[in-house]
């Protein structure tokens, strides 16, 4: 509900107005892979017969991989157990006391009842050593998207894939399993290439909008802002057959020391030899490598966020402004007594904030 889904949705209908009316489905799931996707699209999700699906996956593969060859199963069945109930401490403040939810709902920004935990997954499974290195456990992966997207040719719903961007501060193998799923992910783009539509969030956002993490892949409000802006900017242009919206990346990031760093990694073939070899361990190549070791030792140096485009910062405090249902009251209020559109209002307070800023 807090991610991109509902804004995709109201960027949709903010551009059309009346002359078309969007609903966007959100049948995401935490915890989810790929194998549960398939499963939901197939008996749940395509009879809506959806005009759109927009397929956003990569990260919860890692949770069914190092697995030993003789254990894995393609259907991830290695990785489950039976389903039994989940095991939540505190069940019982949550279904008596209505402060509790808003408080926990409020302080913890994945409440933990939203996962099935260890209702699902088995703990302590034999794992191999050098994790993520077997690209066999990819196929499976590769089978359930390409399925996906075949069934929703086949159903004349139009597909857009995306890549899962990622924090470059968070130094954990979980990256390099991210890495190869939007591989995969670029791969199946150029197959169907004149068939689907693919929205490469990994290469606008991983390296350029660091800031807007807040663990490895999750992001806060204006990530999600920017996530479903770019859904929408897609469907958009579709439509239309040409590029109508153009894309506004939220941050300027362009440092010089990315540049110096950059070629000081060519001059020193030491230096270059081990970035080649970081970026072999990952599965990307030299140059996007050096871009995040540049990009993270700019970070670590200069902690001042970098500037927030304008235009995009506008609408995020638009976006703000109309899903708070107390200021859209004193929006209206306001808009009355200065005999003026509620629109008009909106675009007062929302460059009242930024001037402020």
């Amino acid at each position: 509900e807090r991610g991109y889904p509902k804004i995709t949705e109201y960027q949709l209908n903010k551009y059309f107005k009346d002359s078309l009316k969007f609903e966007v489905m959100n049948f995401g799931v935490s915890g989810w892979t790929s194998t549960n996707s398939l499963i939901n699209y197939i008996l749940n999700v395509q009879s809506f017969n959806p005009n759109y699906v927009l397929i956003h996956h990569g990260w919860n593969e890692s949770k069914v991989r190092n697995t030993p060859k003789n254990l894995f199963r393609t259907d991830y069945s290695h990785a489950l157990t039976y389903f039994h109930e989940p095991n939540i401490i505190d069940k019982y403040p949550l279904r008596i006391s209505l402060l509790y939810r808003i408080l926990k709902n409020k302080f913890s920004y994945t409440p933990d009842w939203m996962f099935l935990g260890d209702a699902t997954t088995l703990k302590n499974r034999p794992q191999i050593n050098n994790q993520f290195d077997d690209k066999e456990e990819l196929k499976p992966f590769k089978r359930n998207i390409e399925i996906i997207i075949q069934s929703c040719l086949q159903n004349n719903t139009k597909v857009i894939l995306s890549t899962q961007p990622f924090s470059i501060t968070e130094h954990t193998n979980t990256s390099k399993a991210i890495e190869q799923a939007n591989i995969i992910m670029r791969e199946l783009s150029k197959k169907y290439k004149s068939e689907i539509t693919l929205l490469d969030l990994d290469d606008a956002v991983t390296i350029n909008m660091n800031e807007v993490f807040t663990d490895l892949a999750h992001m806060n409000d204006i990530g999600n802002f920017y996530k479903g802006s770019e859904f929408s900017r897609i469907i958009i242009n579709d439509i239309f057959g040409k590029s109508i919206v153009q894309s506004i990346p939220p941050y300027k990031i362009k440092p010089i020391s990315y540049h110096m760093f950059s070629i000081g990694v060519f001059i020193n073939k030491q230096k270059q030899i081990q970035m080649q070899t970081k970026a072999n361990e990952r599965s990307i190549s030299l140059y996007k490598m050096i871009k995040i070791d540049a990009q993270y030792t700019f970070n670590q140096k200069n902690k001042n966020k970098p500037t927030i485009e304008t235009s995009f910062e506008y609408d995020f405090q638009e976006y703000k402004i109309r899903r708070n249902p107390s200021w859209m009251r004193d929006i209206k209020e306001k808009a009355l007594e200065r005999k003026i559109s509620i629109d008009k209002m909106i675009m007062i307070d929302a460059n009242h904030i930024l001037n402020k800023k």
